[in-house]
């Protein structure tokens, strides 16, 4: 009877420890599952594009494409196991699959463990040991229980002990057993079937204007949006066309006349920021330094052992303060007096930029945190002297009147004033971080599927979300909710963000070019380079895989028309040249040939990006860029 046993276990072990290894060794190759997939579909198109399912990365779509979205449902069943506290949900699941395929081969195993006494030895392992290969899903899950590994040895020893050459019997009570077992492990995903529902929605995220459910088909009952085809092509009206065009070419007579420094206007705008973020600022923030300069003096000189923490970093924040004053004087005074060359002027704008940033911060962190530091020099009035108490509700209540309230208006100013010096930079792809994702509620009109009749998949059509703009993104999550509903918080088991682009478009740009023949003779030139308007007709090539490539790269490649001027006569001469684009066409560079004065020439063109930085109309007032 031992020997029988053996035959029957030795394949078994040996089986289980090349399986476990092969198991082991898939693990580590296996990418991780998600609970949604994506592919993009462009409309009446049968090719799809599949896009990176991981939540941690951020997927770009064409701005006018279907996606499809893929429940997995293999990924819900376990995610949902987990959600209704289930201990290792993968196994549970597998053990059910496990039970449930024996169960169908029970038949089959029993006709193998008949006794058939006219059988060969020979024959009678071969059997054993096909009914071992049988088996082993079988022995493993029960040998791997305490309660069932128990059932089973005493079942074993029963048989053994009998006189009879028929294992029918144990075997029988094992599969009462598997029958046992199933029960209970389906009962857990019946309990999961009434107490779990299944919500999935998405958003269309536009900066600055907000966050709007948008119809996710097979998932909810959300009106669809206005249709909005994005345009594949791009130019502007012909009054816009005439318009941009008078601009640019005073601009480029003023060019002609003073240089860089006549094109950006400098004087008008370091008088700005030299009234605003200078000598106003500087008002305010002395209020404060003499302010907390003499309660700092005052504690100091009673001479007690007092602790002010909040009070010591206001008077550190204080000389930041100071420091940003002086480096946008520095900075003001350097756009001035500097040559009137284009790369000294945008660096300084930039810095600029970088200050006012942290000017912004600054005053923020004053106005988020006065309360606690009056509040720490309130609780320790009662510890000094009448004189110093005096001295220092005095200056409480200067800063109440005068040194806040000058700040907060002054940095309500500030922001008013610089948003769109600032817009320029943060113009762009627009996400929400992680407090708005997990603020976001599904609505009423987001349906609720039980596990078992999620669908498989929704269609989002991005082209019946309404108006919207490249670097908008589209947000969907999937979550859990125990019923009944409201009970508990919605819990998150798939995310992913979309940012949306054109991929492939083409655009009428209207720019300034700074031309120069390679050859001048003949030529009335009084500069090295001639600022001339010019048209571009550019073809833009997104990529599915970098944000920063789209938003601030992209390049383009066109052909381009400018208005030059080669013989000083103020009739223009017709300029053809075939131009590269980058940096959101904010840089161009390119070869051409003046048609009449046939001289070729290249040329390099800029869009002047700060909102501070004006383009002089036809009227003579100033336009922003």
């Amino acid at each position: 009877m031992k020997q029988l046993l053996k035959l029957k276990f030795k394949p078994l072990a040996i089986t289980w420890i090349v399986l476990s290894l092969l198991w082991l060794g898939n693990m580590g190759l296996a990418a991780e599952e998600t609970v949604l997939t994506f592919k993009e579909m462009k409309p009446n198109k049968k090719k799809s594009i599949v896009i990176d399912p991981s939540p941690d990365t951020v997927s770009i779509v064409d701005i006018n494409s279907k996606v499809l979205i893929s429940v997995n449902r293999k990924v819900v069943w376990e995610k949902a196991v987990e959600f209704a506290g289930i201990k290792d949900p993968q196994k549970h699941l597998d053990d059910i699959a496990h039970l449930t395929e024996l169960l169908n081969k029970e038949a089959d195993i029993l006709a193998l463990m008949k006794a058939d006494k006219g059988l060969t030895k020979e024959q009678r392992e071969k059997k054993l040991d096909e009914f071992s290969r049988k088996m082993k899903d079988l022995l493993k899950f029960l040998m791997e229980d305490d309660t069932y590994r128990d059932l089973v040895n005493k079942a074993f020893e029963a048989e053994a002990e009998a006189d009879t050459e028929s294992y029918d019997m144990a075997y029988r009570q094992i599969f009462v057993l598997v029958g046992r077992r199933l029960r209970e492990l389906s009962q857990n995903l019946e309990n999961i079937y009434a107490g779990v529902n299944f919500r999935m929605g998405g958003w269309l995220v536009r900066k600055p204007a907000g966050k709007d459910p948008v119809h996710i088909e097979g998932f909810d009952t959300i009106e669809e949006g206005e249709f909005y085809q994005y345009p594949s092509f791009t130019m502007p009206t012909t009054e816009e066309a005439r318009k941009k065009f008078n601009e640019f070419k005073n601009a480029a007579d003023r060019f002609e006349e003073g240089g860089f420094k006549a094109l950006l206007n400098v004087e008008e705008n370091i008088k700005r920021l030299n009234d605003l973020m200078v000598a106003e600022l500087k008002n305010v923030v002395d209020c404060w330094r003499n302010a907390i300069t003499t309660i700092r003096d005052t504690i100091i000189q009673e001479g007690k052992d007092l602790q002010f923490p909040k009070t010591k970093t206001f008077q550190a924040k204080v000389e930041d303060l100071m420091k940003i004053i002086k480096d946008l004087r520095d900075a003001s005074e350097i756009l001035e007096k500097s040559p009137a060359d284009l790369v000294t002027h945008i660096q300084v704008m930039n810095d600029i930029r970088e200050l006012i940033a942290n000017l912004k911060t600054t005053v923020d962190y004053f106005l988020d945190n006065f309360a606690v530091m009056e509040t720490e020099i309130r609780e320790n009035l009662k510890k000094l002297t009448a004189k110093a108490k005096a001295v220092l509700r005095e200056q409480l209540d200067n800063i109440h009147k005068n040194c806040y309230t000058g700040l907060k208006n002054l940095a309500e100013g500030i922001v008013k004033e610089t948003t769109s010096f600032l817009s320029q930079f943060n113009k762009g792809f627009y996400m929400l971080d992680e407090h708005a994702k997990a603020a976001l509620e599904l609505g009423d009109k987001v349906d609720s599927f039980m596990i078992n009749e999620i669908p498989e998949t929704g269609i989002l059509d991005l082209r019946r979300t309404g108006t919207r703009k490249e670097g908008d993104s589209i947000y969907v999550k999937a979550v859990f909710e125990k019923k009944p509903a409201g009970e508990t918080k919605p819990f998150v088991i798939g995310d992913k963000t979309l940012v949306l682009y054109k991929i492939v478009s083409i655009n009428v740009k209207l720019g300034m070019i700074f031309a120069d023949p390679f050859k001048n003779e003949g030529l009335a030139l009084t500069r090295k380079f001639q600022a001339a308007p010019s048209y571009s007709v550019l073809l833009k090539i997104g990529n599915r895989k970098s944000l920063i490539y789209n938003q601030f790269i992209r390049l383009s490649f066109g052909l381009n028309v400018a208005a030059l001027d080669f013989n000083q006569d103020s009739n223009y001469e017709l300029g053809l040249g075939v131009v590269i684009s980058a940096f959101k066409d904010y840089l161009q560079f390119g070869v051409g040939r003046n048609m009449q004065f046939d001289r070729w020439y290249w040329f390099f063109g800029i869009q002047l990006p700060w909102g501070s930085i004006t383009v002089p109309t036809t009227s003579g007032g100033a336009t922003p860029e």
